[in-house]
């Protein structure tokens, strides 16, 4: 397990979790096999987002977070997009993605 294999973790499952819950806001119907929680995924499926999240990390696509992600569990969907808000903030989106003040 290399530095950022956790920050990997941590983020596929992040992004399981909220695929999951937007797939069902616009009406898209995942796989019955996947609309489980992250650690009960198929162990090839695990396998297959960490390291596609691994790939954009040690591409510089996407930054590990400065702080650990905020816990999300318990919170409502809308609660859950404004943790991620500091996203659209972070340096490495070019700039005409980042939101108007």
């Amino acid at each position: 397990m290399t530095d950022l294999e956790p920050v990997a973790i941590a983020i596929a499952r992040a992004f399981h979790d909220e695929y999951e819950a937007f797939a069902e806001a616009n009406g898209w119907e995942t796989q019955k096999r996947s609309r489980v929680a992250f650690d009960d995924l198929p162990a090839e499926n695990r396998a297959t987002m960490v390291s596609t999240v691994r790939a954009l990390l040690d591409r510089r696509l996407i930054r590990p977070p400065a702080a650990a992600p905020p816990a999300t569990e318990g919170l409502t969907l809308v609660q859950r997009i404004r943790n991620l808000a500091h996203i659209a903030e972070a340096p490495v989106w070019p700039k005409r993605w980042r939101r108007a003040r």
